[in-house]
């Protein structure tokens, strides 16, 4: 039952987001913004005691932390990591509980999400040697 708890606390981090990023910068922000993560981790822990089945079934907290902890991130590296080891965890978990169809669409997801890791690193090394070869020729100052 924690996997089905989890969606709710998702949608509830992407209302906190979204409100979060709609508001002026100042005090009042930050203290929304920590109180709601706050509650968020608790509302999280909550639903995983009542839930609690066996150690397979803290998968879906672990995964929805790493999903909330991954729209911080600033790093488009960090965030897709973030991503991939969520993704990873709730593949482990939909084997386990046998769910075909669970089971297929997040390995989808994580292929996706390998794949556009890759290409985020591959254009990153294009720039870097294309900044280094105009630093050679001394084109860019």
């Amino acid at each position: 039952y924690t996997g089905a708890t989890m969606p709710i606390i998702v949608i509830l981090a992407n209302i906190i987001f979204f409100m979060v990023e709609r508001m002026k910068e100042g005090r009042a922000k930050k203290v929304f913004y920590v109180s709601s993560i706050i509650l968020l981790f608790l509302g999280m822990s909550l639903f995983t005691y009542f839930t609690y089945d066996t150690a397979m079934s803290l998968c879906p907290a672990f995964g929805t932390f790493l999903f909330i902890v991954s729209l911080w991130q600033k790093n488009s590296i960090v965030y897709k990591l973030c991503g991939i080891l969520s993704c990873v965890v709730y593949v482990a978990y939909n084997i386990y509980f046998k769910s075909l169809f669970g089971s297929i669409l997040e390995s989808m997801l994580l292929i996706f999400l390998l794949l556009g890791m890759i290409m985020d690193i591959v254009k990153r090394n294009k720039k870097i040697n294309a900044e280094e070869l105009l630093l050679q020729r001394g084109k860019l100052v």
